[in-house]
């Protein structure tokens, strides 16, 4: 009786080990599929996140290209100096920029608001205008030191052109830092997924804007049209 007895223990520790270890490795697959799960709808959840920052930064920097482009149409349209102030001094392009610009073929530089320059600045050698050049197509440039103030910045430039000859490059300025404190308000995670797109956004921008930059790009073109005094300077 006792062998029997030692021997049905021995079969429940045996029969209790296979049951326990089923149940342990069964524990281990669900936990495995519900963290492989979760982490597979965090990783979309965060690629997806990113995507959206790094579009809705690249339609912000289209805007800005956008506004600089109907600047170099208007300024295309006058040739003298009074004409090229006017269309610079506006009161969208001064809310949206740090200052917009043009550097003729002749190195005459012309900006809104007044700058600092050094006195032999020649606008043909800087960074905005022989990117604009060598395109011959609107550009977004690499950040480059300002030579007014030194900060980090980058530029929309485009070309300008008169009865099909280049006239001169319109060139619009936006802090860094202005990125920088977009960018802070994504996530930082996010930020770590989105990287490779965000710095793929700078020398290019995709072909929508979004509702704020269309109303205030319907308000430029409004304001440089040539009825709002273009026209008497292209008389002149």
């Amino acid at each position: 009786m006792k062998k029997k007895t030692n021997l049905m223990t021995r079969i429940l520790v045996a029969a209790s080990a296979v049951v326990l270890g089923a149940f342990a490795a069964f524990s281990y697959y669900i936990n495995s599929v519900e963290r492989s799960t979760a982490t597979a709808a965090i990783e979309a959840n965060i690629s997806s996140s990113g995507e959206q920052a790094a579009n809705s930064l690249a339609n912000w920097m289209n805007g800005r290209v956008t506004l600089t482009a109907m600047v170099a149409n208007a300024i295309g349209r006058t040739a003298d100096q009074p004409g090229v102030k006017g269309v610079l001094q506006n009161d969208v392009l001064r809310s949206q920029f740090v200052s917009t610009y043009l550097g003729d073929e002749k190195g005459v530089f012309t900006s809104w608001p007044d700058l600092p320059l050094p006195a032999d600045y020649d606008p043909r050698k800087r960074p905005w205008y022989q990117d604009a050049v060598k395109a011959n197509a609107p550009v977004l440039t690499e950040p480059y030191n300002d030579a007014s103030s030194g900060d980090l910045i980058i530029s929309a430039a485009i070309p300008v052109k008169r009865d099909g000859k280049l006239a001169g490059v319109v060139g619009s300025d936006f802090s860094l830092e202005t990125m920088v404190d977009m960018i802070k308000e994504i996530d930082l995670t996010v930020c770590v997924v989105c990287r490779g797109v965000v710095n793929s956004i700078v020398g290019s921008a995709v072909n929508t804007m979004d509702q704020g930059t269309q109303q205030n790009a319907a308000m430029v073109e409004e304001q440089t049209a040539p009825s709002h005094g273009l026209a008497a300077a292209d008389d002149d």
